[in-house]
């Protein structure tokens, strides 16, 4: 199919909201800090290699330059998830994270140009500026009325939209030139021992004991790793096949963008299932509460984003 690229592209920020509102609740009751959360994905994004190791899938390395590219956005990627988690534990809204997060849109068309030369049409920019719109207007919203530090939030959160939209355009330009499979696997390879460099940067000599203590962590809250992180393992995958088929790498960044709608609604469905059960629980109903700050800037921004997919469609 023609679009199939833009089907399977809307699967990865319905799960990736749902995987928003399980890491807030982690951040606050069972991360101890960063490389917790570092860790615990980039083992689980290790996982389709096991695939190769198993000989369910047979591995070729991709050509010198295209396995370059794969494992640079493997780098970046984890890395930006690292400045994410960073972010949330000074300020634990994952639905104004993936806001910020949503900047990817106008700075992928501009690194795609300044790296690649790719020149898009003038109706895909029309709604690169549309969806930029709405993104800013929610920015400005939460730093006038939330008060969001610069520092300790954007700063983060300026990071990860940069080398989350870098690893996207390499990864488009990737698989373009390679095996979708063999350019995964080099992706998932370089994510997950980037996550290890990450903890080997910030605990050096006590490297081993750390790991050590994430494990235990893992073992003690296995199922709802699994769940979290089962999710995100898919959703990553369903992105990287989607840049995979796409024309361009903006247009996927497009809808990703539409993850904060995603998460307010799921935190806005908990919610009502808790009183509708009548179960209480303080500690999840603050944090599901927190996701819906903003609420009609959020749905503004979304709106805008909307219009802006249907010029790249």
């Amino acid at each position: 199919m023609e679009h199939s690229w833009l089907i399977i592209a809307f699967i990865a920020p319905i799960l990736w909201a749902l995987c928003a509102v399980l890491d807030s609740y982690f951040v606050v009751n069972w991360y101890r800090d960063r490389y917790d959360a570092i860790v615990v994905s980039g083992v689980f994004q290790s996982l389709p290699l096991l695939l190769v190791l198993l000989g369910i899938v047979q591995f070729s390395p991709p050509p010198a330059e295209v396995f370059f590219l794969a494992v640079i956005s493997g780098l970046a990627f984890i890395v930006s998830f690292f400045c994410y988690f960073t972010a949330l534990f000074n300020d634990n809204d994952s639905s104004l994270a993936q806001t910020f997060w949503a900047f990817s849109v106008p700075v992928v068309p501009i690194l795609a140009w300044l790296v690649f030369g790719e020149v898009l049409e003038f109706r895909h920019y029309v709604g690169v500026v549309l969806s930029f719109f709405g993104i800013l207007a929610l920015v400005l919203y939460q730093k006038t009325r939330r008060g969001v530090r610069v520092r300790h939030f954007a700063l983060p959160m300026m990071g990860a939209t940069l080398l989350f939209s870098l690893s996207m355009i390499l990864s488009n330009k990737a698989y373009a030139a390679g095996d979708f499979l063999n350019v995964f696997f080099v992706f998932c390879a370089s994510a997950a021992l980037g996550s290890l460099i990450i903890l080997l940067t910030g605990y050096r000599s006590r490297v081993l004991v750390r790991l050590g203590e994430i494990v235990v962590l893992a073992k003690k809250n296995f199922f709802w790793f699994v769940a979290s992180e089962g999710m995100s393992l898919i959703a990553i995958t369903t992105s990287q096949r989607a840049l995979s088929l796409t024309p361009s790498a903006t247009f996927i960044a497009m809808i990703e963008a539409l993850v904060p709608v995603f998460i307010m609604l799921i935190s806005l469905a908990l919610i009502w299932s808790y009183r509708v059960i009548r179960r209480q629980n303080q500690g999840v109903e603050l944090v599901l509460w927190k996701q819906l700050s903003g609420v009609r800037v959020k749905l503004f921004a979304t709106f805008c984003l909307v219009i802006a997919i249907a010029f790249v469609t």
